[in-house]
């Protein structure tokens, strides 16, 4: 596979139809190098290989696959990429559909699924033989979620505003978080906290950060204009991407964000939703219909 490298120096708002939102878009990867403490970028791959709707990546957790939603027959199910044999294999084939699929552990990952009665709840699912069991069968209309360390969940929930909640599936109670949540919710690398987009302000979409035991909260940043999607790196670097570019902030130079890569001349546009390996070499990207070439294949 040629790894051509460039010297450079990184879905909608759920509603109650989520199978009717199925944007045309494909999932590429980028291997990152670094040489004299520069961060080096690979040409684009693309990963994706059904026409449609492929989106909502995530690295299981030893970094050898990318877990994806994907619909090539109408319904949205989950996929594995294989890294080591440039591979990708069907994880579940149901009536229902499967969205953000989030590796718990070696053998089992968390899924939203949209039910036949349209609740929307958290399912758990063995990555060998696809059976699902209910994961938090309490709280109905989740939409985007994450799963900090010590095993709480923030997450999403539909509404009118959508509103942030914090589930405890110890104590199977919950707590609610000021703010209007976009659709990004990341944890916190090293920290048991995790970061959202507050949407409350029409002019400028804020990244918070929320202790996730005092609930305390500190504005990091404003959201780039246009940008939805968030990143951490294994690092601690934080990146947003909107259009062809990836952005990266930083708190040295002012609180800024700057134009870490752009991928135009790839063919890559309204880059969303991102997932970097747990050694921080391998980002993968949704990106819309786009004319890039695979990087086995000849021009």
């Amino acid at each position: 596979m040629k790894q051509g490298l460039l010297y450079l120096v990184i879905l909608y708002v759920w509603g109650s139809n989520i199978q009717a939102q199925t944007p045309q878009t494909d999932l590429f990867i980028i291997k990152i190098e670094e040489e004299n403490g520069v961060r080096v970028f690979g040409t684009p791959q693309k990963i994706s290989v059904h026409n449609g709707y492929n989106n909502q990546p995530s690295f299981s957790l030893d970094g050898k696959s990318i877990f994806f939603n994907a619909d090539p027959l109408g319904n949205t199910d989950v996929f594995r990429y294989d890294m080591e044999l440039d591979s990708v294999f069907v994880v579940t084939k149901t009536p229902v559909g499967e969205y953000s699929p989030n590796p718990i552990d070696e053998h089992r990952f968390v899924a939203v699924v949209v039910e036949p009665d349209s609740r929307q709840r958290l399912w758990e699912y063995d990555i060998r033989t696809g059976t699902s069991t209910l994961f938090v069968e309490e709280r109905d209309s989740v939409g985007y979620f994450d799963i900090l360390d010590n095993g709480e969940i923030p997450m999403f929930v539909l509404g009118s505003p959508q509103t942030l909640r914090i589930w405890n599936p110890k104590t199977k109670s919950e707590r609610r978080v000021d703010g209007i949540p976009g659709r990004s919710i990341r944890k916190l690398p090293g920290f048991n906290g995790f970061t959202f987009v507050d949407t409350r302000h029409a002019d400028r979409h804020q990244v918070i950060a929320i202790d996730s035991e005092t609930l305390e909260r500190q504005v990091i940043a404003q959201m780039p204009e246009g940008a939805q999607d968030l990143l951490w790196t294994p690092d601690g670097t934080l990146l947003a991407s909107f259009g062809s570019t990836i952005y990266q902030f930083s708190a040295e130079a002012g609180g800024t964000w700057k134009n870490m890569l752009d991928l135009r001349n790839f063919g890559l546009a309204n880059i969303s939703r991102m997932a970097i390996s747990p050694d921080g070499n391998t980002l993968v990207l949704v990106s819309v219909f786009s004319n890039v070439t695979p990087m086995d294949e000849e021009p």
